[in-house]
Order: C-alpha cells, then structure tokens, then sequence
C-alpha cells in the first residue's frame, strides 16, 4: 500500500471514533453539532521511518462543513505505550495492533515540522501539495528541541526551545492567513510584534491555497491572557467578599 493509501485507510477504519475524538478536542468548534460524516480531503505523508502525516479532514456537519487539519501518527508497541500513558487525550482509535493518535504526542515530530521549513520542503499530496517557506533572510536554529503549549486554544502551537514557536491552525480555512500577511507587511517595519519566520500551505488540485502553520520568533511572557483574566477575576471577587 502506498504512503498516502495508508492515510485513508487509517482513518476509514477509525470513522467511528473520530467524531467522538473530535468532540472532545478544545480546537473543535463544532462541538453543539452533530457529525454527519468525516472525509479526507488531502493526506500529506512526512518523510522518515516514523509513519506521519498532515491531514485534512473535512467534516460535515448538520448545515455546514468545516476542514481540519489533523497530524496524524501510527504506532505500536512501546511508542504506542509511551502515548497512552502520557497522553491519553492523544489516541484515536487501536487499529490492528496499532494506535492511531494526534502525532504532536509523538517524540521527534515537532523536530520534523521544523526540518521541512528549515529546508523549505515541497511535498506531494494525494490531492495537492504541501510548501514550507521560509521568509527572505530568516534563519532556524539547528538543534532545537520542541514542546507542546500546555493551554486550552483554538490552534496548537509547538516551542522550540526558547527560539521560534509554530503554530498549527486546526480550522483550515482557504486563503491566505490574515496572520501571516499582517506578519509580512510588518517585517522590518515595527519591532513590537514577534518576528515572523515561516509557514505552511496548502496547495489544491485546482490552485487554491490555505495557510496550515505559521512559525514566529519566540517572546517569552508570564502566561497567556485566559490565565491571566482568571486570575484578575478571582481577585475582583474575591475583594468584593470582604467588602
């Protein structure tokens, strides 16, 4: 079976797990929802012995349809033991003897979305083509290691040490991202906004394109703006308390 075969197959033998999987993921908005039907749009296989790929999924729902990206990774034996016991929210079904799960749990995989840009890689789809670019004059660091945000978001984002971050946009829409062209104009203009280094797109079998990642110069804060209203609430209430 080919590499992209492998892809559809895996997820025909997951379809009645997916919608339960997708449910239960922060970064779908269809949650109030019912799921009618899962297809694959495009399955995009990343080079290595580790079996990855970049999917997209369109979802139909009652009224409308959305198109996800889903990373996906198979594996077996200690590799799919070390996923369900650190991350268990990670697996979508046991297939076979084998585990399909969200490949950002898998080890090494966040270093091989890095070394596509780094290499501004063009890779063949079943129905299109995946491009990482890189922007003119931007540099990536070698040996950098990755690691997940741990915060609920609507996109999935990978630090590489304390250097880049990439996030992933798990709601594909077609179009060039509205961030990654504010991140070009801005280059070299305004120096108050995180550098933007590269992105992946998608390219359809009739020219359409859609922004599938974007990687920024890294800014280190004290968290992110959901725990940080938190935490002004339950100051506010808790003054009001003893007022």
């Amino acid at each position: 079976m080919s590499s992209n075969g492998i892809w559809r197959a895996a997820l025909a033998a997951a379809a009645d797990s997916l919608p339960a999987y997708l449910r239960r993921c922060r970064w779908f908005g269809a949650k109030g929802s019912a799921i009618r039907s899962c297809a694959l749009v495009d399955e995009l296989p990343l080079p290595g012995r580790q079996r990855a790929a970049l999917c997209l999924v369109r979802v139909e729902l009652e009224a409308r349809s959305e198109t996800y990206l889903l990373p996906l990774a198979l594996a077996r034996g200690r590799a799919a033991a070390r996923v369900r016991r650190a991350s268990p929210g990670a697996v979508i079904a046991e297939l076979d003897g084998e585990l399909l799960h969200d490949a950002l749990a898998a080890r090494g995989f966040g270093e091989r979305l890095l070394g596509l840009l780094r290499g501004r890689a063009r890779l063949a789809g079943a129905r299109g083509e995946l491009r990482a670019e890189l922007l003119p004059g931007a540099r990536i660091p070698a040996r950098l290691r990755s690691r997940s945000v741990g915060v609920e978001q609507s996109n999935s984002s990978l630090i590489y040490g304390d250097a880049l971050i990439l996030k992933l946009y798990r709601k594909v829409a077609e179009g060039i991202s509205p961030e990654l062209e504010l991140g070009r104009f801005l280059a070299g203009r305004y120096p108050h906004v995180p550098d933007l280094v590269g992105w992946l797109e998608h390219h359809g079998p009739d020219g359409e394109v859609a922004t599938i990642a974007l990687l920024q110069r890294f800014v280190a804060s004290r968290g992110d703006a959901w725990a940080y209203l938190l935490r002004e609430l339950a100051g506010l209430l808790a003054r009001a308390s003893r007022a």
